[in-house]
């Protein structure tokens, strides 16, 4: 119960908080604009880079880890678009989203300040590994599959273009590969410049949470419950049980990096799914719905991920 008072309970009051604040409009859209771009290219980019350029490059690569996290992501990615075409319909475009919905943790703007809290600096390493691979694999995967629906003929060379371009200018990977080559060439990181991004990246956490809050106080559980119960239910239930049975009994991953596995996939679907659907100007009606109450249930299952972890 106390990791649960610890640990949880102030993650997930910023989020409320947020939420309070999104409804009430204490904040305008503007303003809460402002906030999630300061977040994402502010306060997480010199967090990331002063993180990885302390890490060993082969530990951000561990194969075992990628086998376990991505093999059990796989499997969930084609249960819900495979599923999910045979019980709700949708084409190519649709089961991609709903792919994407089920193994994409909000692992950046929750994920990787909630592993540090609860493990300490050395979650730190496999957490950022997930954010470059999700966005590398998962979402680039998703974008092919609706770029090969809407497009004919050319659509694979469109969706290539498409994911190398998102790649080029996301701030949260570019940093994380600049960390890691200045990680590699065996300099030592100036004390200024780690005191700098230590500095900016205690405001990570806090602003990402409640702009999480604010950007769910206007979804809505009315449309199509069945769907997203069943995304919702893939993504912090399936998922985890899946990342746990690979990594533990099968791989036999270190008892850190099992933890910090298991505890990002309990987490709840990230916003940017949204962002992608709303980018190809799909109905983002269940999506918004999905995220809302994946977030209200990861309460559950990140409070058990963390009392069962340790």
């Amino acid at each position: 119960m106390q990791i649960l008072i610890d640990v949880c309970l102030p993650f997930f009051a910023v989020i409320l908080t947020g939420w309070f604040v999104g409804r009430r409009r204490f904040i305008d859209a503007a303003g809460l604009a402002g906030l999630n771009r300061f977040t994402y290219w502010v306060a997480l980019p010199p967090l990331l880079f002063v993180k990885v350029a302390d890490v060993p490059l082969g530990q951000l690569l561990d194969p075992k880890l990628i086998a376990a996290y991505y093999g059990a992501g796989l499997i969930v990615y084609a249960l819900s678009s495979l599923g999910g075409r045979a019980l709700f319909g949708g084409g190519g475009a649709v089961a991609g989203i709903r792919g994407l919905a089920a193994t994409f943790s909000n692992v950046g703007y929750m994920g990787l300040p909630l592993v540090i809290f609860a493990f300490g600096p050395d979650a730190a390493a496999p957490a950022m590994t997930i954010i470059v691979l999700d966005h590398v694999l998962m979402m680039g995967l998703s974008v092919l599959l609706i770029e090969g629906e809407r497009a004919a003929g050319g659509g694979l060379k469109r969706a290539l273009v498409k994911i190398g371009r998102g790649l080029l200018f996301n701030p949260l990977i570019l940093t994380i590969i600049a960390g890691a080559l200045f990680g590699a060439s065996g300099l030592e990181l100036p004390k200024p410049v780690a005191a700098y991004g230590t500095l900016v990246g205690l405001a990570a956490a806090p602003c990402a949470l409640f702009a999480l809050g604010a950007n769910l106080a206007g979804c809505s559980l009315s449309r199509g419950i069945g769907e997203v119960g069943a995304l919702a239910l893939l993504k912090i239930v399936v998922h985890p049980l899946l990342v746990l049975l690979l990594a533990g009994p099968l791989l036999g991953l270190d008892p850190l990096l099992i933890k910090v596995l298991v505890l990002e996939a309990s987490l709840p679907i990230a916003v940017s799914v949204f962002v992608l659907a709303d980018q190809y100007r799909m109905d983002t009606s269940r999506i918004s719905a999905a995220i809302l109450l994946s977030t209200i249930g990861s309460v559950a299952t990140v409070s058990l991920a963390l009392t069962l972890l340790g």
